[in-house]
């Protein structure tokens, strides 16, 4: 019973990981396969030993598992466009896996030495009946996957060649030449930002992503600093109704909000630009205690944003500028999920 359930645990995870290959980053490939290539070899010889009689060790079962919930997880968050070597070198691992899991009782280990020189005649009293082999049906659940059926005592039975072995998919069937490997539909970044320019301001940025390339984004930023005026004067003093006189009271306040579409040519890198609306108002206060408006350093209308948008493992970074009649440099940090 303990290698029946040891099979189970085995192979169904094995067949999960083999549907979810296609999520995988271009630029991870090469160690993903690797990983990938070593699994398959230790499944053959787990299932060569059983096919041969002998115990597996349930450390060993333990620790192949645990490698294939970490490749899976590396599948799930990456994405990208496989190579034609790649996608040869990944079909080959498939046939060689195929090929050892159909003709286990043909391979070398599977007599010893003492037995090959043995006539492969039968014996001449009637073999007892083998008990029924119990297996597991996995339904078809994505294309290129047929429906498997897995002997869970083939250890206590050994198979026949007329029994059917652990299947793959036919080798090109989950992955064709021209296809790219797509990444988890929906994918969003939020920062926390801020902006330096005329004064310091901060505020919150958000990108939703629908598929590997195109998204999304809004940002929207202040200094919290309310602002009002009674009248217009200039930098220089000038007003509409004669010169300005202070008290040397002053405040700047400043709000943005904008959006626009996001392109993610590389899974890691992001490129954002857009419009919005944005104020930055100085005022000064009079000797009377009026506020007034210093229109030469004042704006308040269309503004333009463009940066980029980098992610690292779960952290987002983006960098950009905002422009209306100043420039305000932005940069932002967060989380992406």
């Amino acid at each position: 019973m303990t290698r029946r359930v040891a099979l189970e645990s085995l192979f169904l995870p094995f067949l999960l990981l083999i549907g979810t290959v296609r999520s995988a980053a271009q630029d991870r490939w090469d160690g993903i396969l690797d990983q990938y290539e070593s699994i398959c070899d230790r499944c053959i010889a787990i299932r060569q030993r059983i096919a041969l009689g002998a115990s597996v060790p349930d450390s060993s079962v333990t620790a192949l598992l645990q490698e294939l919930a970490s490749l899976r997880k590396t599948l799930q968050d990456a994405s990208g466009v496989m190579t034609a070597a790649q996608r040869a070198r990944f079909q080959a691992i498939q046939k060689q896996y195929a090929a050892a899991s159909g003709g286990v009782e043909t391979a070398p280990v599977r007599q010893p030495q003492t037995e090959r020189a043995q006539p492969k005649s039968p014996p001449a009293q009637a073999p007892p009946q083998a008990a029924p082999v119990e297996e597991i049906r996995v339904p078809r659940t994505s294309p290129g996957l047929p429906a498997i059926s897995i002997p869970l005592n083939a250890a206590a039975s050994p198979r026949t060649s007329t029994e059917p072995a652990l299947k793959l998919a036919e080798p090109g069937s989950m992955i064709s030449g021209t296809e790219s490997i797509p990444a988890t539909k929906w994918s969003a970044d939020l920062l926390l930002q801020y902006g330096h320019g005329a004064a310091s301001s901060y505020g919150l940025m958000a990108g939703v992503g629908y598929g590997p390339h195109w998204g999304v984004w809004a940002a929207g930023r202040s200094n919290f600093t309310a602002t009002g005026h009674s009248y217009d004067c200039r930098s220089d003093g000038q007003t509409d109704g004669g010169r300005f006189w202070g008290n040397g009271q002053d405040r700047y306040g400043v709000v943005s909000i904008s959006g626009g579409p996001l392109w993610r040519p590389l899974p890691w890198l992001g490129i954002y630009a857009g419009a919005g609306y944005s104020k930055e108002e100085l005022d000064w206060q009079d000797a009377e205690g009026r506020w007034a408006r210093v229109t030469d350093y004042s704006v308040s209308g269309l503004c333009w944003d463009a940066g980029l948008l980098l992610r690292w493992k779960r952290l987002s970074l983006a960098a950009g500028c905002s422009w209306n009649a100043f420039a305000t440099l932005t940069i932002g940090a967060g989380v992406h999920f």
